[in-house]
């Protein structure tokens, strides 16, 4: 259960990611490229699938080698890594749009995270460290704070459900195992092992009602490298390509990615909003 001492700052967070993620996505030509050569581009043909009935198979070796791989990120004291992005949406006419972004994570233990969202000007972060969220925007250099109690994959539930906060592909790193195999594992497939520009991975494939997902497991490390999402309960089944890089695992991080200290000129939303209403109740009374 999420205590906060504003409820609006989820609310503000969420909306700003918004601007962050979408209002400014924008295509990496040597991400996409990389990218595209594992995973090919979704097309109108394979929005229209019929994918409603669930596949009755379930590959021992590919709930287990899922199951190494979770348990691998559920072990590590501290983490870090960058996610490219490939959403789609589709719109009137069934026509399929590509959204493209990138993000990165830092975490440490079950009470530290950070997430930085680029962008074309300045970035979004996210941190949450000693029960405070903090959320900067850079480009309108305001940030916001306040208290939560709970874990890391609570609050990532909850900024999802509560405040429509989007981190496609951030469920294999809640460290939640059970979880990923109890509610996405209905049925699977281990489908082989392929080539891919890291190197051998294991390519597996789940299913369930809601979502079917495919994923590329490095054979060396161990770690996820692609994940591809197909949303059966949204109109036009569109899917979501995510790509996994630059892990970094060990015992912790620098302190210093979650620390937040405001930088020069920056304002407090608490007060750039009490500012706002100021002028407005001051707008009022000369009126009248």
């Amino acid at each position: 259960m999420v205590t906060l001492s504003r409820w609006w700052v989820l609310l503000f967070i969420s909306l700003l990611y918004l601007t962050v993620a979408i209002g400014n996505a924008r295509a990496k030509e040597e991400n996409h490229n990389k990218f595209h050569s594992v995973i090919k581009a979704t097309t109108n043909e394979n929005t229209e699938r019929n994918l409603k009935k669930i596949p009755q198979r379930r590959d021992i070796q590919a709930i287990d080698l899922l199951k190494s791989s979770l348990l691998k990120l559920e072990q590590q004291k501290a983490m870090k890594l960058d996610v490219f992005v490939s959403d789609e949406r589709v719109f009137k006419g069934n026509i399929p749009i590509n959204f493209v972004y990138e993000y990165q994570v830092a975490v440490e233990g079950d009470s530290k995270i950070r997430l930085t969202f680029p962008k074309a000007s300045g970035k979004g972060i996210l941190i949450y460290a000693h029960g405070i969220v903090t959320y900067f925007d850079a480009k309108r250099n305001l940030y916001t704070q306040g208290n939560y109690e709970g874990t890391l994959g609570g609050l990532m539930d909850e900024l999802s459900y509560q405040f429509q906060l989007r981190l496609p592909g951030v469920e294999l790193l809640k460290r939640n195992t059970s979880n990923v195999i109890d509610n996405y594992t209905q049925s699977a497939f281990y489908i082989g092992r392929e080539k891919i520009i890291e190197g051998i991975a294991h390519h597996l494939a789940f299913f369930n009602k809601e979502i079917d997902w495919q994923i590329w497991i490095d054979e060396r490390t161990l770690l996820p490298l692609y994940v591809i999402l197909t949303h059966k309960h949204l109109k036009g089944q569109p899917q979501t390509h995510l790509h996994y890089k630059n892990w970094y695992l060990g015992n912790t991080l620098n302190e210093d990615l979650f620390e937040f200290i405001p930088p020069d000129g920056a304002v407090d939303y608490g007060q750039f909003r009490s500012r706002i209403i100021d002028s407005l109740k001051e707008k009022k009374n000369n009126a009248e």
